[in-house]
């Protein structure tokens, strides 16, 4: 199964379980994001954001954040980047702040894009970044390629 599959059955996993998510054809804000940033997103994850428009997805790990091309705190193009400090020391250090925890929590889902081109999923410790201007982070998935991989055949066994 190639990349665009893996995602496509993201897909119908995710609207199986009530995900407003609507195919698009243009999405000229996430080159403009990715500019900004200074990091081509994974490939697996690009595969999602640019043939794909939701709000915000609630998943067992993280939180998605929308991906509509409105200037909205929800959307993840706005939100990654509303904390400059967060988001200028993350991305020099090499994290791409795509997502936000699920527990509440101010710490921020991340792809570490010191690895390879299917980025680790990493949670950064906040207090870290803004205290202390330090990196330290745990581990969350091995990336978003095999992250949806797990999500699409678990809802075919369930």
């Amino acid at each position: 199964m190639n990349t665009d599959q893996t995602i496509d059955r993201l897909i119908e996993c995710l609207t199986a379980k009530g995900a407003a998510i609507q195919p698009i054809h243009s999405c000229p804000w996430i080159p403009a994001w990715e500019s900004t940033a200074g990091f081509t997103l994974p490939p697996s994850f690009r595969s999602l954001v640019t043939r794909f428009s939701f709000t915000p997805i609630e998943l067992p790990e993280f939180e998605l954040l929308g991906n509509t091309g409105l200037d909205d705190d929800d959307e993840m193009t706005v939100a990654t980047l509303q904390d400059a400090t967060l988001s200028r020391v993350a991305l020099n250090a090499g994290f791409l702040h795509f997502a936000r925890s699920s527990n509440a929590s101010y710490d921020p889902i991340c792809f570490d894009m010191r690895r390879s081109r299917e980025a680790p999923i990493v949670r950064l410790d906040h207090e870290k970044v803004l205290q202390f201007s330090e990196i330290a982070f745990e581990p969350v998935e091995d990336s978003f390629l095999d992250f949806a991989w797990k999500m699409a055949n678990h809802q075919n066994k369930s």
